[in-house]
């Protein structure tokens, strides 16, 4: 009977300790389990806030890159137009030994040409003219257009005391012909290879045309006498 009650003893602690064993693990396992649960919340709570930053930063940098980027406006008023100085003085003796003058007719000047420069210039921008009495008009370009030929024609203008006046540029292989007004006269300027002499426009006219004959067809004024008798 004694032996009996001792063995219920022991059956009675067993049970007991087997029965504390799992209440413990369940409440470790529990707590382990919201242990876990609240990391992965802070884990997600942070990789949120992260992803917030990413995204406020990626908004700034875009806002950043789009106040920066110019639109198209201001990019045809950022460029600028481009001076150009193709023509030079020339010493008048030096030059008649390479190329003579037009016959007949007596230059006012000879000139040097960069050749090629001319070419370069777009609609805008400005070229320095052969200096007049020591001035330099400026012409900005208002045309510029190319043969098939290749060689390149430009129309431009300068203002002086409120009038305009025109000039129109050809370039080629080695020639380059200039023909431009300026409030002191109308000028031709004839070059080869770089080298040529500026004329008075009157003079090249004086000596083109003979002023002795008539410029009147025969054949229109006989007509005219017809129809008036």
């Amino acid at each position: 009977m004694k032996n009996l009650i001792i063995l219920a003893m022991v059956f009675f602690l067993y049970a007991l300790g087997y029965a504390w064993n799992t209440y413990a693990s369940k409440e470790e396992s529990r707590d382990t389990s919201e242990h876990t649960k609240h990391i992965s919340n802070s884990v997600s709570k942070k990789n949120i806030q992260v992803e917030r930053k990413n995204k406020n930063r990626e908004k700034k940098l875009n806002h950043s890159i789009e106040t920066q980027k110019p639109n198209k406006e201001e990019n045809s008023q950022s460029k600028q137009s481009q001076t150009f100085s193709p023509f030079g003085d020339a010493y008048m003796d030096d030059v008649k030994l390479a190329i003579k003058p037009l016959e007949g007719v007596k230059p006012i000047s000879a000139v040097h040409l960069e050749q090629g420069v001319i070419k370069q210039a777009q609609v805008g921008d400005i070229i320095l003219l052969p200096a007049i009495d020591g001035t330099n008009y400026e012409l900005e370009v208002t045309q510029r257009s190319i043969s098939n030929n290749g060689n390149i024609s430009i129309n431009g203008m300068f203002e002086e005391n409120g009038i305009t006046y025109h000039s129109i540029i050809t370039e080629g292989g080695n020639t380059a012909l200039l023909s431009f007004n300026a409030p002191t006269g109308s000028y031709e300027v004839e070059l080869e290879n770089g080298l040529g002499y500026m004329y008075l426009s009157k003079d090249i006219e004086n000596e083109r045309i003979d002023y002795s004959k008539s410029d009147v067809i025969e054949g229109i004024e006989a007509h005219q006498e017809e129809i008036s008798s």
